[in-house]
């Protein structure tokens, strides 16, 4: 029988009198009635100790508990001794007395022996848990990985209380000692500040400690350090390299990065079809961004065949992942019957994913459709709300017919002061369409 099967053995029916009996020894009735006191708590201890067993699944926490209902055992198996040795004293002994005392020493006796049994198990599997623990700790001193992997263990909480500055810890012994997996979670402690203090510089330091060996999460990570100057100076060429040597691994994120990196000619020389290539390889493996700039690559034949029909499939399944940009150029293919048949309120559908991702050029573009009532019925004050959402975003087009809105009073109060206001910013971020009309209708005077 397995500690945990001991464990949840179910009590022993115990049957005992409960009857405070008669005697002319009244020394040894008291010793009874307090036996009989004593035996019922530790009974009532021993069925919530069974109820919870499951729980402690051979805790040692759980030894002090199973020692106190040991005690109670043997405190009353004492007393009911006591008694029935007093009571045969008598001339006249309570023989109710004395039987009672005989069958409660029995069952006390019983209980007692099993629950002893349990405790020297469980004792002797707490002794070797120790020094096991003991053992382990020398080992985990010696060991990279097992400092890693307790750093692991006090990352995640698992058996252990989570721990962020014991996780740092252990991962800064085993990176120390040339463990690349350790090098590269503390790279990730450094970066976000998780048991110390943030520091790009340091987490840059052990990504790239890390990648010299090959693993590959950090080749990928290092890339992104050199292509955006986080914790290191910005260095396409070490991006270019880094990213490559992640990308022939397989890692969807540098193969992406890669593509950019050959599509605008940066580390490397300027080469449309490695960057088709890579996009490619990672689109087929659902990157949202790749699949995006893949659909770009065919919608303007740059490193492939010009093919409206696979742009927008891969707009359409870079869209479907929450790409904001894709989602814009859905819009457009749909508004435009690129690739697929006309549909108005489909555009105007996938527009508004868009701007809601912030896109301006979308918002700008869905003013339009309310205000024309195309793909929708016809809105001027929905138009104006998304122009207004544009402009305020910087986006030339929507100034200018947010503009117009105010110098016409539509979908809002007419404002001369806030059309000039609106037109005016627009034809200084170069719309040709708000200097005309800012000239056309003299707005310039006071």
């Amino acid at each position: 029988m397995t500690y945990k099967q001991r464990i949840l053995t179910v009590l022993f029916s115990v049957m005992f009198s409960v009857q405070y009996t008669y005697s002319q020894n009244s020394w040894a009735l008291n010793q009874y009635n307090e036996a009989l006191t004593i035996h019922k708590k530790a009974l009532k201890l021993h069925n919530l100790y069974n109820e919870k067993s499951s729980e402690y699944h051979l805790s040692c926490e759980s030894l002090g508990e199973s020692k106190t209902i040991n005690n109670l055992y043997e405190k009353a198996k004492n007393k009911y001794k006591n008694a029935y040795q007093q009571e045969s004293y008598e001339n006249h002994p309570n023989e109710s007395l004395l039987k009672n005392c005989k069958i409660n020493i029995e069952s006390v006796t019983l209980n007692f022996e099993n629950r002893m049994k349990l405790y020297n198990d469980l004792t002797q599997f707490c002794e070797r848990s120790e020094n096991m623990n003991r053992n382990s700790i020398t080992k985990i001193e010696r060991s990279a990985k097992e400092q890693f992997d307790l750093g692991v263990r006090y990352y995640n909480g698992e058996g252990v209380l989570k721990d962020e500055d014991e996780a740092f810890y252990w991962f800064k012994k085993s990176a120390e000692q040339g463990y690349a997996d350790a090098q590269f979670n503390l790279g990730k402690c450094y970066n976000y500040g998780e048991g110390t203090l943030k520091d790009h510089k340091e987490a840059f330091y052990w990504f790239k400690k890390s990648a010299e060996q090959e693993k590959i999460d950090a080749l990928t990570v290092t890339g992104i350090c050199y292509f955006y100057g986080i914790g290191t100076e910005k260095n396409d060429k070490q991006a270019f390299y880094w990213f490559k040597k992640s990308a022939e691994q397989g890692v969807l994120n540098g193969q992406y990065h890669l593509g950019l990196l050959y599509y605008n000619g940066k580390g490397t020389l300027k080469d449309d079809k490695e960057a088709f290539y890579w996009f490619n390889k990672s689109a087929d493996q659902d990157n949202a961004n790749s699949q995006y700039n893949l659909g770009l690559l065919y919608y303007n034949g740059e490193g492939t065949l010009k093919n409206d029909k696979e742009a927008f499939y891969w707009f359409n399944k870079s869209a479907e992942q929450g790409n904001a940009d894709a989602q814009y150029n859905l819009g457009k293919c749909y508004y435009n019957g690129n690739g697929t048949l006309k549909d108005h309120t489909e555009a105007l559908f996938w527009f508004k994913k868009s701007a809601e991702q912030e896109n301006v050029e979308a918002s700008s573009i869905i003013g339009l459709f309310y205000f024309y009532g195309v793909g929708t019925l016809k809105d001027d004050k929905e138009a104006f709300y998304w122009f207004k959402k544009s402009a305020e975003q910087g986006n030339a087009d929507a100034q200018y017919n947010l503009g117009k809105c105010y110098y016409n009073g539509e979908g809002t109060l007419k404002n001369v002061i806030e059309a000039k206001k609106w037109i005016k910013l627009a034809f200084e971020n170069n719309s040709s369409e708000a200097e005309k009309f800012w000239n056309d209708n003299e707005l310039w005077k006071d």
